[in-house]
């Protein structure tokens, strides 16, 4: 079996059973807190508050300065990325073979149309070999 526990969201506001800021059996307000509230000052009733509750609504909803490291992060993960990339072409990849040159490609054509490869309904199907130009 778990352990229950309880800690302070934004949407439930229920003090935990021990504080992380002041333990409840040191404080030395608990005897007054028995007693009649009026009696308190405003200093004793915000240690009471703080023995019950570790924060106030303002400091949960304060911005923590998080999102600086979270794009931080990002942004060195793009840099990374780039510099890996950049490495990689410079020195891992070969160089582009010369079947990807339009030069090569465009007499893998002439080949394809002097062989008559596709004359049904290929490359050489588009060409009218009477003219010498495509149909």
């Amino acid at each position: 079996m778990g352990r229950l526990t309880t800690w302070t969201t934004k949407t439930s506001h229920v003090p935990p059973s021990a504080s992380k800021r002041t333990p409840r059996k040191s404080s030395p307000y608990v005897k007054k807190e028995k007693g009649n509230w009026a009696d308190l000052t405003l200093e004793e009733k915000k240690e009471l508050y703080r023995a019950s509750f570790c924060q106030t609504y303002a400091e949960m909803t304060a911005p923590t300065g998080e999102w600086k490291s979270v794009t931080a992060t990002i942004i060195m993960t793009f840099v990374l990325a780039g510099w890996l990339t950049f490495w990689l072409k410079k020195f891992v990849y070969d160089d582009m073979p010369p079947t990807i040159n339009t030069e090569w490609q465009e007499a893998q054509v002439r080949r394809m149309i002097e062989l008559r490869m596709g004359a049904v309904e290929g490359v050489s199907a588009k060409w009218d070999y009477d003219k010498g130009e495509w149909k």
